[in-house]
């Protein structure tokens, strides 16, 4: 017997055809959801390496006022910097719920601390809004928000903002993009 089956060469057809539940999922954005002085962020889990109780800190003189200080991480020394700051809300002591976002794109590059970490949302790209103009240099820390409210902040930006790099100069002295200390 040869020939085609219409039934069969319809299912051939549909198996071989792109995956939509696939396609729909490229569209999705995991975000890391956290609480800094009160306001929800959210951050692409891809660039949040993990999450660690707020350690002990050592404070680095003459770095940014954004800088809460360095600490250990497995060996290597970890920047953590406050986003209140940067977001334009005034300091406060960190909670018995603060945690510290380690992110990094392959390593841990910077950690950030909130005040308490919430769970791991997905929301739809083409869902995500325009962020409104925001002041103290914030505005290039938020990507877009969304209909609930939840500022995406943009952890690339984070991740290549000068004022939060932490570098070893040469001479061995720290230093970061903003001065030497």
């Amino acid at each position: 017997m040869s020939g085609s089956h219409p039934v069969l060469d319809a299912r051939a057809r549909a198996l071989a055809a792109p995956d939509t539940v696939a396609e729909r999922a490229g569209e999705l954005l995991a975000l890391v959801t956290f609480t800094v002085e009160r306001e929800c962020y959210g951050l692409e889990a891809r660039y949040v390496r993990e999450i660690i109780r707020a350690p002990e800190l050592t404070p680095v003189p003459g770095t940014s006022e954004l800088w809460l200080g360095v600490m250990s991480l497995r060996g290597e020394l970890l920047p953590v910097v406050d986003l209140r700051k940067a977001l334009g809300a005034s300091a406060a002591a960190p909670t018995a719920e603060a945690r510290v976002l380690v992110l990094g794109e392959r390593h841990g590059e910077l950690g950030v601390l909130a005040d308490a970490v919430h769970e791991v949302t997905a929301v739809r790209q083409d869902e995500l809004l325009e962020a409104p103009a925001a002041t103290n240099g914030a505005v290039d820390l938020v990507r877009a928000v969304t209909s609930t409210a939840l500022a995406v902040l943009d952890g690339a930006a984070l991740l290549a903002d000068p004022r939060f790099v932490f570098e070893q100069s040469e001479d061995g002295g720290r230093a970061t993009k903003e001065g030497r200390s």
